[in-house]
């Protein structure tokens, strides 16, 4: 329940003087940074428990987490969210905190519910994605072959 900066920092000071006791409380706290380890189901299931403009609001604030979180929601999902992101405005480091706590607080009782599922080992062990710049040449390869012509 402390606020996401405070929560980091005390995270980050756990880690610089014990490393595997930073590591095994990283896998236990929730953070902010743990929406990008939702599937979609979890993501759809955040959206349903959350005001979609706190969540647009946290991911707007980190370009990281929305580019981990978006390729993952349907056409639906994604379009109202990435418009939400779009529409909103750069909130102050006082009313962003407050909503990241909504953000927290909903995700933090979806786990104890059992209704969400963060998979913090499976992403740590997962290979690294292409580099966003390499992305689009990967796309491009992957494009279906032009329709026959019929005679």
């Amino acid at each position: 329940e402390v606020p996401v900066q405070l929560q980091q920092e005390m995270l980050d000071a756990v880690r610089n003087k014990d490393a595997g006791l930073g590591k095994r409380l990283g896998k236990r706290i929730v953070t902010i940074d743990d929406i990008a380890f939702l599937d979609a189901d979890g993501l759809k299931t955040l959206s349903r428990r959350v005001p979609i403009r706190s969540l647009a609001a946290v991911l707007r604030a980190s370009t990281e987490i929305k580019n981990r979180i978006l390729p993952k929601l349907t056409s639906g999902l994604g379009q109202w969210l990435t418009q939400e992101i779009e529409l909103s405005s750069d909130m102050a480091g006082d009313r962003l905190a407050e909503e990241q706590k909504k953000v927290l607080v909903a995700l933090s009782s979806l786990i104890r519910e059992g209704a969400v599922e963060l998979n913090k080992e499976e992403a740590s062990e997962e290979p690294q994605a292409l580099p966003v710049a390499s992305a689009p040449q990967a796309l491009e390869d992957q494009s279906p072959a032009p329709p026959e012509e019929k005679e």
